[in-house]
């Protein structure tokens, strides 16, 4: 029997919930203080698991967000293709051999 659970946080909360929003509804027990949007644990001994964020700079924030800007600065850095169209952003990509 399962005696705690740990909650990951998938494609769909990130589509359907602003992140304060889903970070305030997963860390009710008080765990998670700073509410931030990821956190460790350890199951046993020697075991760490990380759950993180993913989409913590990324364009799924709202535009005029301090991580929206963020998310537009890196790839404007680093990707010469349009990002804010959702075209092919993978134009001119060569895949490692």
């Amino acid at each position: 029997m399962c005696k705690q659970w740990h909650w990951c946080v998938g494609n769909h909360e990130l589509y359907n919930f602003t992140t304060s929003e889903w970070v305030r509804r997963m860390f009710t027990s008080g765990k998670n203080p700073e509410e931030r949007s990821y956190y460790d644990f350890s199951p046993a001994a020697g075991w760490r698991v990380v759950l993180v964020d993913t989409y913590e700079i990324s364009q799924m924030h709202p535009e005029g967000s301090a991580a929206y800007a963020q998310a537009r600065r890196v790839l404007e850095a680093n990707n010469p293709n349009d990002t804010l169209t959702g075209f092919d952003w993978f134009n001119g990509w060569v895949p490692p051999e």
